[in-house]
């Protein structure tokens, strides 16, 4: 409701906290709106190395979440994909 203003007035900053706290209780899709919106920095700081990890994470349900995610691969180095894979990875197994 708050990243479309949907009844209520556009908030990205309530709209990035709410996908994020949904995201951590592992809604897929919740986990790539809020890689969404790490990427294109509305509400929160713009922070591809946490969409990767993100993305990576809802991927695993999602193949727009993949697709996104390889779109930004080539943005970041190779260390910052290792380390995102291995934060994503940590999240799986429930260490995030």
């Amino acid at each position: 409701m708050y990243a479309k203003g949907r009844g209520v007035a556009i908030d990205p900053k309530v709209a990035a906290k709410l996908f994020e706290s949904a995201a951590n209780k592992g809604l897929s899709v919740a986990q790539h709106n809020f890689a969404v919106i790490l990427a294109e920095g509305d509400g929160r700081p713009r922070d591809l190395v946490a969409a990767y990890v993100w993305f990576t994470r809802a991927g695993e349900k999602l193949e727009i979440s993949r697709q996104y995610r390889d779109r930004i691969e080539p943005l970041l180095t190779a260390e910052q994909v290792a380390s995102a894979r291995k934060i994503a990875d940590a999240g799986r197994n429930g260490n995030s």
